[in-house]
């Protein structure tokens, strides 16, 4: 699954070389931890979240098919989603 996800995103971002990946296994779940260059999160989020949301699903049918329960968290999206707020000095 870590092979399937680093070939997608790569696919994605103009800088494969930040792309990093790792695994954080429970007995519950294993965690992707996905890492890509912080100008390109934005590439990887999508609009509106869809292609995190579809990497996710794609992930998600292969960990089922395996009996498994897989998570994929990426790095950068709190940050990038994170609402920015504005102080007005007048």
């Amino acid at each position: 699954m870590k092979e399937l996800l680093e070939f997608l995103v790569k696919k994605i971002v103009k800088n494969t070389e930040a792309v990093s990946i790792t695994e954080d296994a429970t007995p519950e779940q294993l965690v992707l931890n996905l890492k890509v260059e912080p100008s390109e999160a934005g590439l990887v989020i999508g609009k509106g979240g869809r292609t995190i949301k579809s990497l996710r699903n794609i992930i998600k049918v292969i960990a089922i098919k395996e009996g498994k329960r897989v998570d994929i968290r990426l790095a950068n999206e709190l940050v990038a989603s994170e609402p920015t707020t504005e102080t007005s000095t007048e």
